[in-house]
């Protein structure tokens, strides 16, 4: 658990240096938002599509699709970039974007399973609100390496999927902390932000309610953009370690035994 937390605080430490990583959320969020923009404009353009209920379907779920594309080829961006600031170079957007065109086509099996992974647990979340967590947890943890092990190792969907299975085996159950505390970040400014949109909407009136909303929904869009770089450089940083048993040089002070099943604890 210590070693977790500490690849953590050192993940906040090369953030707040690498400022630029956080980039790759921000696009991320812009992209989705002009994809949604483009469905409305779809939706609204075409008055027999709001009257097919298969066609209006098929369109939700290909745009679904797509917004699923796009943060996975951000995030794929975003762990390339990640790998060289802590190989001691200069990340950069450019460098990112062409890292994760390079791994385009082989980004859209894992986006479908990502995708329907993804539907299944709102659907679960409906219906057993409480299992859910445990299966989101659990779809999270045990994906947690794949798109590392497609980016830098140049695997396919199978084998990526294959060594972060077993990778998942090494892992000890202590690193969830990890992984959840990349999620539970956002909550930091988020809720300050959903006070702040209550208030806007509850008790302030005229020009203000929009002025204090956008505040609030500017806290909550920080806190998801920071977790998000977060989430890249510890997935980044615990596939150094799983792949070549060392941590990265910022990480150094950080015992990453503790990261990984021995033999003797594994048996124990």
């Amino acid at each position: 658990m210590a070693s977790s937390w500490e690849i953590l605080k050192a993940s906040a430490r090369i953030l707040r240096s690498r400022k630029e990583l956080t980039m790759f959320p921000v696009l991320s969020g812009c992209t989705l938002g002009i994809l949604t923009i483009a469905l409305g404009v779809l939706v609204v353009s075409i008055p027999a599509l709001r009257d097919s209920t298969a066609g209006l379907i098929i369109v939700v779920a290909v745009f679904y699709f797509l917004g699923a594309y796009v943060l996975t080829f951000w995030q794929a961006a975003l762990i390339s970039q990640a790998d060289v600031t802590l190989d001691g170079g200069d990340p950069s957007v450019a460098s990112g974007i062409a890292r994760a065109t390079r791994a385009g086509v082989r980004l859209a099996p894992w986006t479908a399973i990502v995708a329907t992974v993804s539907y299944l647990l709102d659907v679960a979340e409906r219906r057993l609100p409480q299992l859910n967590i445990v299966l989101d947890m659990a779809w999270n943890v045990t994906s947690f390496q794949v798109l590392p092990m497609m980016v830098l190792e140049d695997e396919s969907v199978p084998g990526a999927v294959r060594r972060a299975r077993e990778a998942f085996r090494e892992v000890w159950g202590r690193n969830i902390l990890g992984v959840a505390s990349t999620g539970l970040i956002s909550l930091v400014p988020a809720v300050p932000g959903a006070v702040l949109i209550w208030l806007a909407l509850t008790e302030l009136d005229g020009a203000m309610i929009v002025v204090v909303a956008l505040i609030g929904i500017l806290f909550i869009a920080a806190g998801a953009v920071i977790a998000s770089a977060l989430k890249g450089i510890y997935q980044t940083v615990l596939h150094h370690y799983l792949v070549d048993r060392r941590m990265p040089e910022a990480f150094g002070g950080i015992d990453g035994s503790q990261l990984v099943r021995t033999r003797r604890s594994a048996t124990a």
